[in-house]
């Protein structure tokens, strides 16, 4: 939303980096090509129906992605971002795919590493996480209970700082 303000408002003779442009002109699909797929996907499930934070769930699946490209994360941590609630999460109830049903269709559509990132994000405690995070200073390599089963999930030092950035997204 900042970014439309600014662009509305104009940098004054400012330069916009050419990503920035392309994120204010909706031009998605020069930043992943397969992003006008997903956001059909999104589009199509329940997500612009639902109202989250300032807006629509869809809304902010979105800006969380930009966020995440604008500060240029790996892809796979992009698409995490755009998809970071799909499953639901310890916080919020969204349920716009069944993790128990949806996963290989997900995972045709955003990759693997993403879906992947996408239901441990979605299964986790992610108040754990964060607290740890904050309480330690550092990020790593750590074990959460899956919320729905009980079983470990082990988390890559990489897995959780994906996590971490898509919160701080």
């Amino acid at each position: 939303r900042m970014l439309r303000f600014v662009a509305r408002r104009g940098l004054q003779g400012a330069a916009i980096s050419p990503k920035i442009d392309l994120m204010l002109r909706g031009a998605y699909g020069e930043l992943d090509a397969g992003a006008p797929a997903m956001l059909e996907k999104l589009h199509a499930a329940t997500a612009p129906l639902i109202w989250h934070k300032h807006g629509s769930f869809l809304d902010h699946l979105r800006d969380v992605w930009l966020m995440l490209c604008a500060w240029d994360q790996p892809q796979h941590w992009c698409r995490l971002g755009l998809f970071h609630s799909a499953y639901s999460n310890s916080f919020v109830s969204m349920n716009l795919y069944d993790v128990t049903k949806d996963r290989k269709d997900v995972a045709s559509l955003i990759g693997d590493d993403a879906e992947n990132l996408v239901y441990k994000f979605c299964v986790i405690n992610r108040q754990l996480l964060e607290d740890e995070v904050e309480n330690e200073l550092v990020v790593r390599a750590t074990k959460s209970t899956h919320l729905h089963t009980g079983n470990q999930v082990d988390l890559s030092a990489v897995e959780a700082a994906a996590c971490i950035a898509e919160t701080i997204a």
